[in-house]
């Protein structure tokens, strides 16, 4: 049984609890594993639990499923529109819940992916998308309180794998990744307000604090580190060739423009020292 990691009951509006309420129950009832991901993940972690507020809000829920086939993922697709509370998209990964109008995005993992860690959507617009990174992201999800009584406890994707997965969707949606860039800024810029920054000032990795001290520059170097304990050799290779790429490209780094809001120089400059930091947080043993 994992530990609470954040009890955040009391903190999220009814609507917001309805619907990770009807994700659990549906997902459980059918056995399927499941955690949240993406801006969802995002805002139950650094918004409601630690206070860290953000320009962009969600009501959306993003969730992976673990399934071994399209079956399974199909299986409960329709589970969740045989409760009236879901109806089906023109998009494969996506349902609208009905009471509230809000989107349900369903992201397949697990053995029904292809030997390069990806999955081929079986119709629709979409056609492949890369999954590495969520097989250890669900190992290391963690568990987070949503409601007391009844106990509603919910996995969600860890900050670090949170990085992992935002930047894989980022290298495959660009040029239209400006929304994961903004959030990648937010995520990396917040890490050690996030209940990380006791592991630099007990000592535990006091090398950061130099005389150069930097407080985001320095939590995006531990934030390597804490991604490279966790993550497989492929993935971070991959990981590696992506930050590498982006920042040798220094006079057409895209993904730092996207973590760019308003095309602040000053702020661009910044995001490179921040990726800067991370990739050799990576490579640190």
């Amino acid at each position: 049984m994992k530990k609470i990691y954040l009890n955040i009951s009391n903190k999220i509006d009814e609507t917001t609890l309805h619907m990770y309420e009807l994700v659990n129950n549906v997902a459980t009832a059918h056995d399927i594993p499941f955690f949240i991901i993406g801006a969802s993940a995002r805002d139950l972690i650094l918004l409601y639990g630690y206070g860290l507020k953000n320009q962009r809000i969600t009501k959306d829920i993003d969730i992976a499923i673990q399934v071994s086939t399209w079956q399974e993922f199909d299986k409960l697709k329709h589970a969740f529109i045989q409760t009236g509370r879901f109806k089906s998209t023109s998009t494969n990964h996506r349902l609208v819940n009905t009471d509230y109008n809000l989107p349900l995005d369903i992201i397949p993992f697990g053995e029904i992916e292809e030997k390069n860690h990806k999955i081929t959507w079986p119709s629709g617009h979409e056609n492949k998308m890369t999954v590495i990174g969520f097989k250890e992201a669900f190992k290391n999800s963690l568990l987070i309180r949503l409601r007391m009584d009844p106990e509603l406890d919910i996995p969600v994707v860890s900050l670090q794998f949170m990085v992992v997965l935002k930047l894989v969707a980022w290298s495959e949606r660009s040029p239209q990744g400006k929304k994961d860039g903004i959030d990648l800024a937010y995520i990396i810029k917040n890490y050690l307000n996030a209940g990380n920054k006791e592991q630099i000032l007990s000592g535990e990795h006091s090398d950061l604090l130099d005389d150069n001290f930097d407080f985001e520059i320095s939590g995006a170097r531990l934030l390597g580190r804490h991604i490279s304990e966790v993550i497989s050799l492929e993935a971070k290779k991959f990981l590696i060739n992506l930050l590498t790429y982006e920042i040798e490209n220094n006079n057409q780094n895209k993904l730092c423009e996207d973590m760019t809001v308003f095309n602040n120089p000053d702020q661009y400059e910044k995001n490179l020292a921040l990726l800067k930091a991370l990739s050799i947080g990576l490579n640190e043993k």
